[in-house]
């Protein structure tokens, strides 16, 4: 049960036993503490929370998460946004004892650095996809920061602004991505709230 507040939450199978198990973010504050959470699937109905013993509930003020296997090991990783500070990567490296795998002592290895995938500091939706049909997850991340409503007719007719801008984060294959949100032009002040993605013109 969960009865913090929250605008995310995301499914998957991370101990990859053939149950979706649940990672919920939250909005957590030092003034106001909401650990994140993360249900473990029990395989009867019923869901353990197990997020604090694997490193992920103290995560800061959480506004999107999503699941994607970016290093192709077959692990889901874990890739979380953040509002007011850097958002984090969470690679899934399995049990803690390989010889006995419990949930309850996994290894979510945090990687952000070496990655380079903490940008925007102030963010929302976010999603794993594979944008470039290369085989390998590339990352999405929207911006949330504005001074006033005014930058994004500033970053309309070129003028000076003060709007954070999201990011699309290309997979390089080696565990580090590579920023090329000016190159595919999506370097824009759009104060994004919610968004998603799909294929418009069916062309794969």
């Amino acid at each position: 049960m969960s009865v913090h507040p929250t605008q995310t939450a995301a499914w998957a199978d991370f101990d990859n036993d053939g149950w979706l198990d649940l990672f919920v973010g939250h909005e957590s504050a030092s003034d106001d503490p909401h650990p994140s959470q993360l249900f473990h699937n029990n395989h009867n109905g019923t869901f353990t929370e197990i997020g604090a013993q694997n490193g992920l509930a103290d995560l800061g003020f959480v506004k999107g998460v999503a699941w994607g296997d970016f290093n192709n090991d077959g692990r889901p990783d874990l890739y979380v946004s953040i509002r007011g500070a850097g958002n984090r990567l969470f690679r899934n490296d399995g049990p803690r004892n390989p010889e006995h795998p419990q949930p309850t002592r996994w290894m979510f290895t945090d990687v952000t650095a070496e990655a380079h995938v903490a940008e925007p500091r102030y963010s929302f939706a976010t999603w794993f996809f594979d944008y470039d049909n290369d085989g390998w997850p590339d990352i999405f991340v929207a911006a949330y920061s504005i001074q006033s409503v005014n930058d994004v007719g500033s970053f309309e007719v070129g003028h000076l602004h003060h709007a954070e801008l999201p990011r699309r984060y290309h997979n390089n294959r080696n565990g580090t991505f590579t920023d090329v949100t000016a190159a595919v032009h999506l370097d824009r002040a759009i104060l994004t709230m919610g968004a998603n993605f799909g294929d418009l013109d069916n062309d794969g």
